[in-house]
């Protein structure tokens, strides 16, 4: 009798304590029922199932990007100028300032993924902007092309750092005009800073205004430097007017 307890109070410490690969304490033996630690058992599905996103979600989140493609692909054929403008580190203030330079010019500007971007504009008539879509980017678009790149142009001469001239390293810009796209046709950079050069909307009328007494090869003359459908609009009210002058 002496040795059968001997025997258990010495193999007790050895199976009790803590189980490293179930993460449960094991049962004593010889203990009673109410002594003893209960053990929860968990479905090896139920810790995968939690972790995978709900299909309401993923659904919500189609429907979201659906949505964007949609409200773009709208837009892109909707507008004359879009262009690709690369955020390179803005603060959330510096780009709400950019937004209201580009709405007072007369536009818009969104963010928005590249992959959904060019699908969103593939097919339409400014489908050419896709060749400047990629990275960390959003979109400008206006009727108002002149205005709305000397806006941006403006303000990128503003939040961009200026370059150390102690310093060999290149300053990152916070804010790059990539390219854009006017009435179907393909503009750079280069092109971009040269529509910002032409006359406004504003001194385009001023300038039509002031033509509409000059004959009409004046006028012709004058739509060359305008374009989107300003241009359309002055071609159409040349023509009249020298349908007039033949009568």
């Amino acid at each position: 009798m002496l040795i059968g307890v001997a025997v258990a109070g010495f193999c007790v410490p050895l199976i009790s304590g803590w189980d490293r690969h179930t993460q449960y304490s094991t049962m004593l033996i010889g203990a009673p029922l109410a002594a003893r630690p209960r053990v929860a058992f968990m479905s090896p599905l139920s810790s995968a199932s939690s972790a995978r996103p709900s299909f309401a979600a993923d659904a919500i989140s189609r429907a979201k990007k659906v949505e964007q493609i949609e409200g773009m692909r709208t837009t892109a054929e909707k507008h004359d100028f879009l262009a690709i403008a690369e955020n390179g580190g803005m603060t959330a203030t510096e780009l709400t300032k950019f937004r209201e330079a580009v709405k007072e010019a007369g536009g818009n500007y969104q963010i928005m993924k590249a992959t959904l971007a060019r699908i969103a504009v593939n097919g339409t008539r400014n489908e050419a902007i896709s060749e400047y879509v990629s990275g960390p980017m959003g979109i400008i678009y206006s009727d108002d092309p002149v205005n709305v790149a000397k806006a941006t142009l403006g303000y990128i001469k503003v939040v961009n750092p200026k370059p150390d001239k102690k310093s060999k390293e290149p300053v990152k810009p916070k804010l790059t005009l990539k390219g854009g796209v006017l009435n179907g046709v393909l503009l750079t950079p280069e092109k971009i800073v040269d529509l910002s050069k032409m006359p406004s909307l504003e001194d385009s009328i001023a300038q039509l205004t002031g033509n509409l007494k000059a004959p009409s090869t004046n006028l012709a003359m004058t739509i060359k430097g305008v374009s989107g459908k300003l241009a359309r609009t002055l071609k159409a009210l040349a023509e009249k007017k020298a349908e007039e002058e033949g009568r």
